[in-house]
Formats: C-alpha cells, sequence, structure tokens
C-alpha cells in the first residue's frame, strides 16, 4: 500500500525533529562572524562633555565653544548615566513644550550637539597599524547630519521646502566608518546636527546605548552578528506561527493554535520594526515607528485570546468554539485597536500620548487577567484535583495536589508563564522608572516563551506523525480484511443466491398457505378462536362471534375490553364457581404438559344453553412467544333452564 501523504501544505518528515532542530540551534551561531579578536582602540563618547545649541552654524563646529559664545551654547559634563540624550529633556531657555493630547504639533527646529573627545597614541598606533576608524552611535533622530572635525561623514536631512521634515530617519544602530584622515591623534569635535520636533521622543539620542569611536571591523561584526540573530530567530518565530496555523487548519475545534499563531506574528512584526533590513524597505522611520506601536498595542489582547482559549479547551469541555471570550477582553481589544488606529490618524508626535495612555491601561488589564483568567482558573482545577482526591480517599496532601497541578495542568503552566512574563515587565518599567534604560527584558521573555512553544511543537508534531503511522497501519489492515471479504463474498456468492431464492420461494409458500389457512379459519362451521396466555380472545371466527356474543367486541384492533373464555362459561349456573375452578384447573395442567387437551363446558345463548367440548392446541407464535388454539365441537342443545 502506498504511503498516504500528510494533509496540508507542509510535510515534516519522520525523523526525530527534536534532534535535528537543536542541533541547527547549536551549529547556527558558528556560521556568524567571529567576535573573538578584541577592539584595537576604543574611545567611550559617553564620558566625554557635550555641548548643545538651538539651531546651526558650520563655523563653529571646528572648535570647542569659549566663554564668548556661552549665551547660545549650554555644557553638560557627560551623556546622561543611565539614559537618552533628547531634547526634550535638556534644559533649553525659551522652548516651549507641547500640551498633553494637543492635537497641535510643534515645529521642526534646528540643534546641534557637539561632542569633543581625545584619540591617544595607543589609538593612533592601531589606526597606523592599519585598523579602520569608526563611529557607532546606538540611535539618532529625527533628521541629522554627522560631521568629525568640521567634515560631514553622514548625512540624513531630507527637508521640504518650507523647512519642515519631508521624510522621518529616526535609525538605531548606525555604524560609520571614518577615513584615516578625518581621526588625527589628540583633541577631535563630533558634532551631530538634529533637526525634529523639540518635543518628539526621538529628537536626539533617543536611546541609551552606547556611542563610542573604535575599530570599524569590530563594531561592524558586532551590528552583523546581532542582524543574523534577528534574522535567524525571526525565521524559526514565523515558521513556528505557520505551524501552528497549520494545526489550527487541520483541528478547527483547538482554536488556541490560531491565537497563538497571530499572537506570533504580531510579536514578530514589533520585533522587526525597527530592524535595519525593514529600514532598508521602508524608508520613512514615522511609519516603522507607528506599526512598533500598534503591534505593542495587539500583543497583551492576542495573548489573552490565546490563554482563555487555550484554558477553554482544557477544561474537559472539548473545544472552546462557541463559548466567546470574556466581555473585559474584548473590550480592552477594541481600546487597543482603537489606539493603533489613531496612530495613523493623527499627526507624528501624537504618538508619545497614545504610548502614555496605554501603558497606564496595560497594567490594569493584565492584572484582571491575571487574576481572573489565571489565578482563578489555577485554583479552581487544583480544587478539583484535591476534590478528587477526597472521592478516591486518597492520602496525598493539599499542597502535593497543588503542586501536582501547577506542574502538569495547563492552568498551571500558563500561571507560571504569565508569572514569568509580568515579573519581567516589571523589571523593565523599574529600568525606565529609574534607570532610564531600554525595556528589553520583556521582549526576551517572550521570545524564550515561544522558542519554548517551538519545541513543545515539534514534539506535538512527531506524535502526529506516529498517531498517522498507526493509523495507516490501521487502514493496510482494514484493505486487507475487506480483500479477505471481496473474495469470500465472490467465491460463495452463487450460494447465497441459491439461498436467497430458496427463502424466497419459502416465503411465498408461507403466505400462501397463510392465506389458505386464514380462509379456512374464517369460512368454517364449526366455532374457532385463538386465545392467549390468560384466555382472553386474540383471533375468532364468525361462528364463535356468534356463539360467544363477541359481536360488539374490536378483538382484531383490541380498542375495548376483550374478554376471556372463562367469562363466557357455566352462566347462569348454580355450582359456576366451582365448575370455574376445575376449569382452571385443568387449563394450569394443560399451561405445563402443552399436550392438547379436551374440556366438555356449556353456556348459554338466548334463553337455552349450549354444550360443546373445546380442544385446546398450544402454539408457537412469532409476536407473543405461543397462543393457544381452540376448536369447539357443539353438542346438541339442552332443555330450557328452570325459570
Amino acid at each position: 500500500m502506498a504511503k498516504r501523504p500528510v494533509p496540508g501544505i507542509i510535510f515534516f518528515p519522520r525523523f526525530p525533529l527534536i534532534g535535528v532542530f537543536l542541533a541547527f540551534f547549536i551549529a547556527a551561531p558558528v556560521f556568524f562572524p567571529s567576535l573573538e579578536a578584541a577592539e584595537r582602540f576604543h574611545i567611550n563618547l559617553r564620558n566625554c562633555p557635550v555641548y548643545y545649541r538651538l539651531g546651526f552654524d558650520l563655523a563653529e563646529i571646528r572648535h570647542i565653544p569659549g566663554t564668548a559664545s556661552t549665551g547660545r551654547w549650554w555644557r553638560l559634563d557627560r551623556f546622561p548615566a543611565r539614559g537618552p540624550l533628547r531634547v526634550r529633556d535638556l534644559v533649553i531657555p525659551g522652548l516651549a513644550g507641547r500640551p498633553f493630547l494637543s492635537a497641535r504639533m510643534l515645529r521642526d527646529m534646528e540643534f546641534t550637539f557637539l561632542v569633543p573627545f581625545t584619540l591617544d597614541a595607543e589609538g593612533d598606533r592601531a589606526i597606523q597599524a592599519g585598523a579602520t576608524p569608526g563611529l557607532f552611535i546606538s540611535a539618532l533622530g529625527d533628521n541629522w547630519e554627522i560631521y568629525l572635525n568640521g567634515s560631514l561623514i553622514r548625512s540624513e536631512l531630507y527637508l521640504a521646502p518650507d523647512g519642515s521634515i519631508g521624510v522621518h530617519r529616526a535609525l538605531e544602530e548606525i555604524a560609520l566608518p571614518l577615513f584615516h584622515e578625518a581621526i588625527p591623534a589628540g583633541q577631535n569635535i563630533l558634532a551631530i546636527r538634529i533637526v525634529g520636533d523639540p518635543s518628539g521622543q526621538r529628537t536626539g539620542l533617543f536611546r541609551a546605548g552606547p556611542v563610542y569611536a573604535g575599530d570599524y571591523d569590530s563594531i561592524r561584526a558586532r551590528q552583523t552578528a546581532g542582524a543574523l540573530v534577528r534574522t535567524w530567530l525571526a525565521a524559526l518565530f514565523f515558521f513556528t506561527a505557520v505551524c501552528f496555523l497549520w494545526l489550527y487548519c487541520l483541528r478547527r475545534k483547538e482554536s488556541y493554535h490560531g491565537h497563538f499563531a497571530v499572537f506570533i506574528l504580531v510579536f514578530l512584526v514589533h520585533l522587526l520594526s525597527g530592524t535595519e533590513m525593514v529600514r532598508a524597505l521602508i524608508t520613512d522611520t514615522a511609519l516603522l515607528l507607528r506599526i512598533e506601536y500598534a503591534s505593542l498595542f495587539l500583543i497583551a489582547p492576542f495573548f489573552g485570546f490565546f490563554a482563555e482559549s487555550r484554558l477553554r479547551y482544557g477544561d474537559g469541555s472539548g473545544s472552546a468554539e462557541g463559548k466567546g471570550f470574556f466581555l473585559y477582553m474584548k473590550i480592552y481589544f477594541l481600546v487597543c485597536l482603537a489606539a493603533a488606529a489613531l496612530l495613523f490618524v493623527f499627526p507624528f508626535g501624537f504618538e508619545a500620548d497614545i504610548l502614555l495612555l496605554w501603558k497606564c491601561t496595560i497594567g490594569p488589564a493584565v492584572l484582571l487577567f491575571f487574576v481572573h483568567d489565571v489565578i482563578l482558573a489555577y485554583a479552581a482545577a487544583s480544587a478539583e484535583r484535591y476534590q478528587a482526591a477526597l472521592r478516591e480517599k486518597s492520602r496525598a496532601a493539599k499542597r502535593d495536589l497543588y503542586l501536582e497541578a501547577f506542574r502538569d495542568s495547563a492552568e498551571g503552566r500558563l500561571l507560571a508563564i504569565t508569572a514569568a512574563l509580568i515579573a519581567a515587565a516589571i523589571v523593565d518599567s523599574v529600568n525606565v522608572l529609574f534607570f532610564r534604560a531600554d525595556p528589553v527584558i520583556t521582549r526576551f521573555a517572550l521570545a524564550a516563551y515561544i522558542f519554548a512553544s517551538m519545541l513543545t511543537l515539534i514534539r506535538r508534531i512527531e506524535l502526529l506523525h506516529a498517531a498517522l503511522d498507526g493509523r495507516d497501519r490501521e487502514c493496510a489492515g482494514a484493505e486487507e480484511t475487506i480483500a479477505a471479504l471481496k473474495r469470500a463474498l465472490e467465491d460463495g456468492g452463487a450460494q447465497l443466491e441459491q439461498k436467497i431464492h430458496d427463502l424466497t420461494q419459502a416465503h411465498m409458500r408461507i403466505t400462501v398457505n397463510t392465506q389458505h389457512y386464514q380462509s379456512l379459519f374464517n369460512e368454517s362451521r364449526d366455532p374457532l378462536a385463538v386465545l392467549d396466555g390468560n384466555l382472553r380472545f386474540v383471533q375468532a371466527n364468525s361462528a364463535a362471534i356468534k356463539l360467544f356474543s363477541l359481536e360488539y367486541v374490536d378483538i382484531e384492533n383490541r380498542t375495548t375490553l376483550i374478554p376471556a373464555l372463562p367469562d363466557r362459561l357455566f352462566l347462569g349456573a348454580a355450582d359456576r364457581e366451582m365448575r370455574l375452578e376445575q376449569f382452571w384447573n385443568s387449563v394450569y395442567a394443560f399451561r405445563l404438559n402443552k399436550t392438547p387437551m379436551e374440556l366438555d363446558v356449556f353456556t348459554a345463548s338466548g334463553e337455552r344453553r349450549r354444550h360443546f367440548t373445546v380442544r385446546l392446541e398450544y402454539r408457537i407464535s412469532p409476536d407473543t412467544g405461543f397462543e393457544i388454539f381452540a376448536r369447539f365441537r357443539l353438542h346438541d342443545e339442552a332443555p330450557p333452564r328452570p325459570a
């Protein structure tokens, strides 16, 4: 028998997929660029002083501002210790901010940052020995130009004729190579010209990441390795989402597969929206920022949909369809969807206000979900196990049963996952509020969870293939059985046809005999009747109906009270009770022996009694099991009864 292909668009080969996947996971970093060689020189610019001013003048970026220009320049001793260097966080007299939730955006303005630094003798020797100098900035926006010692290094300035920004170019992980002559030994000045909304969250160096000058080969190797890791993880996440969608198409009742696939895809869009690969496809970073925030808003609702459908499928009902989700989850999804839509409606710059509103709603929503959907579900599952243990009179401790539910049940696993994600979010919130660091732990936690789900998915696919193999073997055995039955039918076909013909002829003879018997029964002059076990009339011919006065009794349809034969015997006799007792004793003996019996009885017809002999015969009945055939032979009429 040919092997049946697996339904669906993906075919998984039938060998241990987990081992192959782990081998690929371990071997993949081998192909990434090696970082074993240390940097030959490194200058941390975040430790250097920063001069900033409103506006830009090319003549003022070749030297450090002196005392005569302090009215236009302001100085920071160094970069913020744990935070970005954004224009809106700086003290610039006369620079007004934008009111919260105001749809009126501030006009784009120019700003200048100067960062003086020193290339020491060791760095100069490294450059003279062949090291390519380079510059790395973790993030810079919105439109900008970079100068080194007055020479333009790179420009991402796209202004409209009115001076406003035409194309937004807030970039991350900027790596720039420098000419050997561009960075001489001794003092150097890095100048950054910035154009953007002074209240915007991406105007300035908007990430708390590194800013340094160093070996460009090492900078580029780190950047390439990070890009390859992100691309590799994105491919794995996309593959996982496709697999879960495939499982959902195979089994629509397990709707949590589809919800989890959508959750992975939304999270994947959020991760890829800020990568260099996507920025090469979409040049306007304002659109990328809207996509990044919109996907961020929808991550939590889709995870909630997945969690609820998973719990509802695992509650013993077997399906989450038709039950729907809790009302608050639907409402929160609509709120997040509306917030995502507003990102594309209002002007660029309004997204920071929407993000702040979302941050105010995410905490209560996650807390409600964690308590209502996770903790209460886990408590109910644990209580159910405890009640089952009490019914079975088990001696297991309550604490052990709760730990077992935490380890083995879907509610317990979801509790552990959600608690870990909430803990990561709390740590990220503390980092953002107090240390001004980027929220990266939650992203890593979500990525780790998706990665673990991928391993679980691979194991489930292996089990699915094992089940398909078993069904293939069952189908092969069934086909062999069907073939054997077919051969047996072909071999015994002639005999079966003959048996069918014989049975048909026998049925026809039985039908004819029955009709003949019924005709003789109805046309007989002697009274004839068929009685049941209690001697009630089942059938009677016309002579018996006349003899026992059954003209008004519906014997055939049995819609009236059917009399019994003893009800019509010994009427008017003074010793009727004794005669009936003797009659029933004879009937009981007849029932035991099942041999024909004749009894002399009499009854009354009008003004005269009729003497007759009744012959009782025991017969098998297909309907009631047995029946009694009664034949009555009349004697001479008796003299009239005394008045």
